[in-house]
């Protein structure tokens, strides 16, 4: 896989990221602005769906910096997103990121529960 790839979704995972955070600022602010809310929902929806459509891709690649940042907001989503029922909803993607998930250096610095 040529560079581009793994900083494709290194830039990709960041995006993500940076959604679900504004995402989740704005859901704690004491009158959260309903529009935000909605957008910041229908944006993570397509990036999943993407991400989804690219896991075949992600999945043969070597682990590369992309892996680790997609794999980072994906666990940021399950820590702090507990009712955005995304794992029924993207099957491959899941299955990435479980495989992911396995490997020790994912496995040793998931966050604990509670």
């Amino acid at each position: 896989m040529p560079k581009w790839h793994a900083l494709r979704w290194n830039a990709f995972g960041d995006g993500l990221l940076d959604a679900l955070i504004l995402w989740r600022n704005e859901r704690e602010r004491e009158v959260p602005l309903a529009a935000l809310i909605e957008a910041f929902e229908v944006k993570v929806q397509a990036a999943l769906r993407q991400l989804d459509d690219e896991t075949p891709a992600l999945a043969q690649a070597p682990l590369a910096i992309g892996h680790i940042t997609v794999g980072c907001a994906l666990g940021y989503l399950d820590k702090r997103f507990e009712t955005l029922v995304w794992r029924s909803q993207e099957p491959r993607l899941v299955d990435w990121f479980e495989h992911l998930g396995q490997r020790p250096s994912f496995a040793g610095t998931a966050p604990e529960e509670g």
